[in-house]
């Protein structure tokens, strides 16, 4: 049995108390109806908030979540479509956007397509335009590593896949048995072997029975590659100004 609110009959006439106390809440069936590029679906679950919300197609293909009133009073009219900006030809980075395509990702029950870019290199990719636009995603993911690469070679002190501090320093590896770098016995022919690695290819400087002829070659040889490689890039100078 439904419970009525205590009043008097003074407080009605004077209007104080018009209802029972429950609010009526007013429905509008919007299904099928059309509000500028949406097309009203159906009614979404109650989101806690006292809110009717309709799930509505775009006619760019969108899916777009609402509210009943900002359909009817027209303050919903598209997915966000209608704002979308063409950055066809622009570039990215390495990338230049050529076209939007019908590829897309869905996020937020929404879909997100993606353009069709080109790299510098010839890759063709396929971007989000907000990711494009904040610069997240450059190049293709080819050029992304060589660059990461580069970087990291480049943090490391290498140049042309030569590493600018090892070739400046006479330190010898642990296994080196002459003392001198680049120099080493070899125990089948019984001779000293004299090599030296540039540009990552490995020089051979001939093999000595005299150790002190191996030594010579192997100075020859930095005489001959690393010292113009080294006063190309100033490294000495920089190293000296440290």
């Amino acid at each position: 049995m439904a419970k009525y609110p205590e009043t008097t009959g003074q407080s009605v006439m004077n209007k104080k108390i018009n209802d029972c106390g429950y609010q009526i809440i007013r429905f509008y069936d919007l299904t099928g109806r059309r509000f500028g590029s949406l097309v009203a679906e159906a009614k979404e679950p109650p989101y806690g908030d006292g809110k009717t919300r309709w799930k509505c197609r775009c006619d760019c293909g969108n899916t777009y979540i609402t509210t009943s009133y900002a359909l009817r009073k027209g303050k919903a009219k598209s997915c966000g479509c209608s704002r979308r900006k063409d950055i066809t030809g622009l570039r990215f980075g390495k990338l230049t956007a050529i076209e939007r395509t019908e590829r897309y990702v869905v996020y937020n029950n929404r879909k997100k397509f993606l353009w069709k870019c080109v790299c510098d290199c010839g890759e063709t990719v396929y971007r989000l335009p907000e990711k494009l636009r904040k610069n997240a995603n450059y190049a293709c993911n080819k050029c992304t590593h060589q660059m990461v690469v580069s970087a990291m070679s480049e943090k490391a002190g290498f140049v042309e896949g030569t590493q600018l501090s090892k070739i400046v320093s006479s330190k010898s590896g642990v296994h080196n048995t002459s003392g001198v770098r680049g120099v080493f016995f070899n125990n089948r022919t019984q001779k000293w072997r004299a090599m030296l690695c540039f540009k990552g290819i490995n020089h051979y400087l001939g093999e000595y029975k005299d150790i002190n002829d191996a030594i010579e070659a192997r100075k020859l040889g930095e005489e001959k590659y690393f010292e113009p490689f080294i006063k190309e890039h100033n490294f000495q100078n920089t190293v000296q100004g440290q």
